[in-house]
């Protein structure tokens, strides 16, 4: 009876220790998003942080800006809630992959950002952000937004995928960064010039985009750095050992849930 009676507070302490546990795991507050630790990265004049949200989404840093290209619905409703601004977001084609209208909405209007964007998103989200903010993305042009942090300037031509596609070279706190959407090559790409940094879609799922034409991308841009996306590992392996004997590019094959930080200016 007693060996009974010590079993039975035994087991009270060990369920009253394992409640005490669950409750600290479930009571402790959630970790930080990675779109919270990116606003944390302290910049110093020339770098970049950046984050890869998936295909070719991407939310990147300069000094004064944070820009976010493709991001589609890539987004969790906790990382949207961690966005502390957002200076520009910009969209180079219709693709699910790459816009979506709500979550467009949704950070507009926590934000107040511009929106700059290829004929048809500019179509989908007229009326549902400020005309003022709206911007329409044509190839051959240059735009300029002034900000409150001063000017960001976008160099623009169409690349090649079934639907039409804009290519923006992004100038920006002194950067000049490239955004290859998940096109083909394009001979116009030549007309941009020189890239700090160039983001580079080399296939998957893309009907476009390839390893060869990624290289001919980066050869008309001459980047110190080229980050893949929108590809799979053989393809960005396919365009690493091409490119490899003909620039001295820094390549980074880029991956989701890490923080990227890159001296692109002394």
């Amino acid at each position: 009876m007693r060996r009974q009676r010590i079993l039975h507070v035994i087991l009270i302490f060990v369920a009253i220790l394992v409640s005490i546990v669950l409750a600290a795991v479930l009571l402790q507050p959630p970790g930080k998003s990675l779109v919270e630790e990116l606003y944390s990265v302290e910049l110093s004049r020339g770098e970049v942080a950046f984050i890869h949200l998936g295909y070719s989404g991407v939310i990147l840093r300069t000094g004064n800006f944070t820009i976010g290209i493709d991001v589609a619905n890539l987004l969790s409703e906790k990382e949207i809630k961690d966005i502390r601004e957002m200076s520009l977001l910009v969209y180079t084609h219709i693709h699910s992959d790459h816009f979506n209208a709500a979550t467009a909405q949704e950070i507009f209007e926590k934000t107040g950002c511009f929106i700059a964007a290829e004929q048809a998103v500019y179509e989908a989200l007229s009326g549902r952000v400020s005309a003022e903010k709206l911007v329409k993305l044509e190839g051959g042009e240059s735009r300029e937004l002034y900000l409150r942090e001063g000017k960001i300037t976008l160099h623009l031509v169409y690349g090649v995928h079934p639907v039409q596609i804009i290519l923006l070279l992004l100038e920006a706190d002194g950067l000049r960064v490239f955004h290859g959407g998940d096109s083909g090559y394009s001979p116009s790409i030549r007309s941009l010039g020189h890239a700090d940094i160039a983001f580079l879609p080399t296939g998957d799922p893309s009907p476009s985009a390839s390893p060869g034409d990624a290289v001919k991308m980066a050869l008309d841009l001459n980047p110190s750095v080229i980050v893949l996306f929108h590809g799979s590992k053989a393809q960005h392996n396919s365009f690493t050992d091409e490119i490899k004997s003909k620039l001295a590019s820094k390549i980074i094959p880029v991956e989701t849930g890490k923080i990227y930080v890159e001296k692109l200016l002394p």
